[in-house]
């Protein structure tokens, strides 16, 4: 089916815009997750990160004509390859979507089954667990959520701690502030405090990849096992690699690396045993 053509394009098209700044490269990439959208309608989650990924992290360092000479000129192949596309297509057929999307109740929800096919290739191939994990980890180190679950820990452990409660309880106060980082200015001249590597991975392959499971699972998944599901697999491999990459302790960066390769070679095969290959109607 589509699914080979489909994942090759949105692993390409994020590897161009991920690894590059030079402007042939971000058109390239943005290109191939057009065709990815011509592929299947889902394919335009992706594509709509990507876009949110080239404006923030993307021209940065320029003059406000150059930024949006350059954000315009990257949406090119979107405006002039798959608009006139779709026009025609609605025009042919008259519907928005292809028939494939009607045909699998694209619209619907069917969640219960949906949480059966998600949890069954989760389950199966469990080292994508790490991704999610590393995530959380991520996002407590960034909100300094985990040194205050440290200090809470300690103060009632340790009485040397309790002295201190009040004073650091006030410095701490701050943290749960939402500051805009979201200045246009601060975004092209590249001060942004969303300007970090993480965030431009959490950004690119993460979060299209979470809402694109959120989606599955609440339409029912599908019919044949990790067939949907296969296209945002090398996507999550990206995900849990850089993370892993940039660990600053390369003991614990060895370590996860290792459980991720073991986890990887000893997956876990649901129909193996089976007299039919079928688990809960998948």
């Amino acid at each position: 089916l589509e699914t080979s053509l489909f994942t090759f394009l949105l692993l390409t098209g994020n590897i161009f815009l991920l690894l590059s700044d030079r402007g042939l490269h971000l058109l390239t990439g943005l290109f191939l997750l057009v065709l990815a959208i011509m592929t299947r309608p889902d394919g335009a989650l992706f594509y709509l990160f990507a876009s949110v990924y080239v404006i923030l992290f993307k021209y940065r360092h320029t003059d406000y004509k150059t930024y949006f000479t350059n954000q315009i000129v990257l949406q090119f192949p979107f405006v002039f390859i798959f608009l006139p596309y779709w026009f025609w297509r609605y025009n042919y057929y008259g519907w928005f979507f292809p028939n494939t999307f009607y045909a699998k109740s694209g619209m619907e929800t069917y969640l219960e089954q949906g949480i059966l096919y998600t949890s069954l290739y989760f389950n199966s191939y469990y080292v994508f667990y790490t991704a999610f994990l590393l995530i959380v980890f991520w996002f407590l180190r960034l909100s300094k959520i985990s040194t205050s679950i440290r200090y809470v820990f300690l103060s009632n452990m340790s009485s040397a701690y309790k002295s201190r409660r009040r004073k650091i309880r006030l410095k701490h106060r701050s943290l749960y502030k939402v500051k805009s980082a979201f200045s246009l200015k601060r975004i092209i001249s590249g001060q942004s405090k969303i300007d970090h590597f993480y965030f431009r991975i959490f950004i690119l392959l993460f979060l299209p990849s979470f809402f694109y499971i959120m989606y599955l699972t609440t339409i029912g998944g599908d019919f044949m096992f990790a067939r949907l599901l296969i296209p945002i697999t090398p996507l999550l491999y990206l995900t849990i690699e850089l993370f892993l990459f940039r660990m600053k302790f390369r003991r614990v960066r060895n370590l996860m690396s290792l459980f991720v390769i073991i986890c990887t070679v000893f997956y876990h095969n649901p129909y193996k045993g089976t007299e039919m290959p079928i688990v809960d109607n998948i």
